[in-house]
């Protein structure tokens, strides 16, 4: 996975993402604000190469947001009780780019191209889903997209999500949630504080206790291996 030059010309960027593309990039890696934004058709050259190589485009958390100073805290306040409520709320931060994708039409412009968003876990995504549908059959009259399907129907065909110990969205998965069942993908954030690294095979036995095996495959490496193109063997 390699980054790209976004705060220089779109031909910068197009010559740096061929250059990666060539030497066997998989995926390319782009922030969570860019300007233009990230839906804008200023950007449709790069989707193209990214598309045209069956490469993934990949965004992670916040990454790339510049953040404003915090306030003045109280005494007896600590930094860390906002820190980690940002924390918290960091794990629904897909909720707005991924939306403004799917309804600015960037998956009927480039009905190939694949986007991940990393690190957000899953289990918000099947009320995501629904209101996002939900929208379109309210406000269809006017809005006037550019989309060809239901929004929901982008997930697990251009839009997937990763996560970890995600309790809720292994539950959803359990209980035979279709989208999640094609958008999501686990990993254990080695090397960060929070990784799963060391107890992974404990943890997913628990989380994926009663799951559909061909389920538990997908979610655990069968979605990865077909984004990325990995071979079904180390000897592939």
């Amino acid at each position: 996975m390699c980054m790209v030059p976004w705060e220089h010309s779109i031909e910068v960027v197009t010559a740096e993402l061929e250059r990666v593309l060539r030497k066997g990039a998989r995926a390319v890696f782009l922030p969570y604000t860019m300007d233009p934004p990230i839906w804008h058709p200023h950007w449709d050259p790069m989707w193209q190469l990214i598309s045209d190589a069956s490469a993934v485009a990949s965004m992670h958390l916040r990454f790339g947001v510049t953040r404003p100073p915090g306030p003045a805290l109280p005494p007896d306040f600590k930094a860390s009780w906002l820190s980690t409520a940002g924390t918290v709320a960091g794990y629904f931060c897909a909720i707005p780019p991924l939306t403004e994708l799917i309804y600015t039409g960037l998956f009927e412009r480039f009905p190939d191209l694949k986007f991940v968003h990393a690190e957000v876990d899953w289990g918000w995504v099947p009320f995501w889903a629904e209101i996002m549908d939900q929208v379109v059959r309210q406000h269809g009259y006017w809005a006037d997209w550019p989309m060809q399907r239901k929004p929901s129907e982008y997930l697990g065909r251009n839009v997937f999500v990763t996560g970890l110990d995600d309790v809720e969205g292994f539950r959803q998965a359990c209980l035979g949630n279709p989208i999640v069942a094609r958008a999501a993908m686990f990993s254990i954030d080695y090397p960060h504080e929070i990784t799963l690294f060391g107890k992974t095979q404990k943890i997913l036995d628990e989380l994926s206790e009663g799951l559909d095996a061909n389920v538990k495959h997908a979610i655990l490496a069968g979605t990865a291996m077909r984004l990325y193109n990995l071979p079904d063997s180390p000897d592939a």
